[in-house]
């Protein structure tokens, strides 16, 4: 079994690895509101939480793993799209907050990034491509201010 300091640690490397600073920070435990987050991703420039990440271990409840994320990506929500990420061992779910709804993020037949009310997940091994190409679709649409 993995635990959540486990899980938090390898999902912690992967986001730092596509989020690199100094233009980004991988921020552990940062409060926002109510809520403290596991990871955070910042826009360095303009001190600005637009990814969040919840860890738990590798026998927690998926349901309960969306719910938490949820409530991160409401937590930091400032109009447009928040990004979120659920680590559980291994495995993940990557998702997209509009302000009403959670969209989890995939990779479609024709290779675009999309989202869709039915959860995906992904492994950090056997779905790297997916999980990387999904983080760098994330960048891009925080740099178009999406």
């Amino acid at each position: 079994m993995v635990g959540e300091a486990v899980s938090n640690g390898g999902w912690n490397a992967v986001l730092s690895l596509l989020f690199p600073c100094p233009t980004y920070l991988v921020a552990p435990e940062l409060t926002m509101g109510p809520r403290r987050l596991d990871l955070a991703v910042l826009n360095v420039a303009s001190n600005a939480v637009f990814f969040v990440f919840e860890g738990k271990s590798n026998n927690f409840s998926w349901d309960n793993l969306s719910a938490e994320v949820r409530q991160c990506c409401q937590a930091i929500y400032a109009g447009g799209y928040t990004y979120g990420m659920g680590g559980r061992g291994p495995d993940c779910i990557i998702v997209e907050w509009d302000g009403t709804d959670m969209g989890y993020m995939y990779i479609d037949a024709q290779g675009q990034v999309e989202g869709r009310q039915h959860r995906t997940t992904h492994h950090i091994v056997h779905d790297q491509a997916a999980i990387v190409q999904i983080l760098q679709a994330i960048m891009a649409a925080h740099w178009e201010g999406r």
